[in-house]
């Protein structure tokens, strides 16, 4: 699908062998996975204000600490959640 909707951005993977650096380029199409759109509906629907225990029920997740490892905290999440609970900045 991510093929058909051109998503054909290069990106860059790493990996090490020991102290070898092994870097391969792809298009994006062909590292996206299922468990790529798992972790950015967890990750969106935090920022979207949804609790964390219900998108745990959603995704199936039932331990914390796995489910941490779907979640990234982005800058924009940080801000709006400062924001929340302090106020806007002057």
């Amino acid at each position: 699908m991510c093929k058909r909707a051109e998503i054909n951005e290069p990106v860059e993977i790493i990996r090490y062998k020991g102290a070898v650096k092994n870097s391969n380029i792809y298009p994006k199409h062909e590292i996206i996975s299922a468990h790529t759109g798992r972790k950015t509906f967890a990750t969106l629907s935090l920022e979207k204000g949804i609790p964390a225990e219900t998108v745990m029920k959603i995704t199936g997740h039932t331990d914390y600490k796995s489910f941490q490892r779907y979640v990234t905290v982005t800058e924009e999440r940080k801000r709006n959640e400062m924001q929340k609970a302090w106020g806007k900045p002057m």
